[in-house]
């Protein structure tokens, strides 16, 4: 529907150009030249995005999940050897700064102490469901008889 609408429009301002060249016909030569440089111009080309590179900080340089399972004490000797740059870039890319206060410290010890921490907390969520054993395989799982009787 719109398109008619567009054509329809179109076609009114080409009505009215040409009535202006009719009652004006001096000004007839300056309005195809305009009109002709309008269909002779190029579409102005689109523009792509700028990358957003701004704000994007680099990957950490290990898996602190992976190494933390391995061992505990490596993953704070490995954290110790970061600079404070890349254990900020470790904090941004696991998402350990909701407050984003740890951002702001100025110590890569403070930083190395609340990494390790998180680590510790995410890999332990969820121990609760991993430590129950389910009861068919249980030794001594006695099922209690259900009360009342028999059921029909």
């Amino acid at each position: 529907m719109a398109a008619k609408d567009d054509i329809q429009r179109l076609r009114a301002l080409c009505d009215e150009l040409i009535q202006r060249a009719v009652e004006k016909p001096r000004q007839a030569g300056r309005l195809a030249d305009g009109v002709a440089a309008v269909l002779a111009a190029k579409p102005a080309p689109r523009r792509k995005p700028p990358a957003r590179k701004h704000g994007r900080r680099s990957a950490p340089p290990f898996d602190l999940f992976e190494v933390y399972r391995e061992d505990a004490d490596a993953l704070k000797a490995q954290l110790a050897a970061l600079s404070l740059e890349q254990l900020r870039d470790v904090v941004a890319h696991y998402g350990m700064d909701p407050r984003r206060l740890a951002m702001k410290w100025k110590t890569p010890e403070r930083l190395v102490v609340h990494i390790y921490e998180t680590v510790e907390a995410r890999s332990r969520k969820g121990d609760v469901f991993r430590a129950l054993q389910p009861l068919s395989s249980r030794e001594d799982a006695d099922v209690p008889e259900p009360r009342g009787g028999e059921r029909p």
